[in-house]
């Protein structure tokens, strides 16, 4: 059995995830750690799962080399289920919000593409195409990262409280680095509703291997604690 390294920090309750905290770089944030979500678009979206589908639209958007436009942010709603009527549609189109939030994931795109040529050595010119889809893994701990481009793992996060969330994103992106047993050696988080990349050179780190180790530790941990299911049960539902 093995986790996701979002299931392992979720399970750390209280000030377990401390000991992680300690072992890991701490960035600069930008100046600005709020942001504004696009109200055309989410008052499209269901109440309970509006912040989590504009989170995947925005990955989406910000990770992708197309052209932008508020046809494509209606697309985006459309390939995740969300149907907005011909009323929804004109006022996404015509919001000031929309186009803020366009503008802010073109600025993002740049300042991505920038780190990731810098960092990289590649050549400018045409934007360097993001894999996605990546599973990472060690021992019983799995890894899935937004995206990977050379040498540098990527994970956009949609918050308008970054000062709150930082620390998870961190532990998040630095577990992936951990994982990857020296493939990455840049780590980068992207924050498109600050219009900011933060871009961390991970050959610094020297406390790579002791993170993960202790990853693994409370992930193992946290799989001897589950309930395991009654043997009788399993052959009764055929599962």
């Amino acid at each position: 059995m093995s986790l996701r390294v979002r299931e392992i920090l979720d399970g750390l309750k209280g000030t377990g995830r401390k000991p992680l905290l300690k072992l890991i770089p701490k960035p600069t944030l930008p100046a600005d750690t709020k942001g504004l979500f696009p109200n055309a678009i989410m008052s499209t979206l269901p109440h309970d799962q509006k912040y989590s589908i504009v989170g995947l639209i925005t990955e989406s958007l910000v990770l992708s080399n197309e052209p932008l436009t508020a046809n494509e942010v209606i697309l985006e709603l459309i390939k995740l289920g969300i149907n907005p009527n011909s009323v929804q549609e004109a006022k996404i189109k015509k919001s000031k919000t929309t186009q803020d939030y366009i503008n802010k994931i073109l600025k993002t795109r740049e300042e991505l593409q920038r780190s990731l040529r810098e960092f990289n050595g590649l050549p400018d010119g045409t934007p360097h195409t993001i894999i996605q889809g990546e599973e990472l893994t060690h021992e019983c701990v799995q890894g899935h990262p937004d995206g990977i481009c050379a040498k540098s793992v990527i994970e956009v996060k949609t918050t308008s409280k970054l000062d709150d969330d930082i620390n998870y994103y961190m532990l998040q992106l630095c577990s992936y680095v951990a994982l990857s047993k020296g493939r990455f050696t840049q780590a980068i988080l992207v924050l498109p509703l600050q219009q900011s990349v933060i871009a961390l050179d991970m050959r610094l780190w020297t406390k790579r291997k002791h993170f993960r180790d202790l990853l693994v530790e409370k992930a193992q941990k946290l799989i001897e604690t589950r309930p395991k299911l009654d043997p009788q049960i399993l052959i009764v539902t055929g599962k």
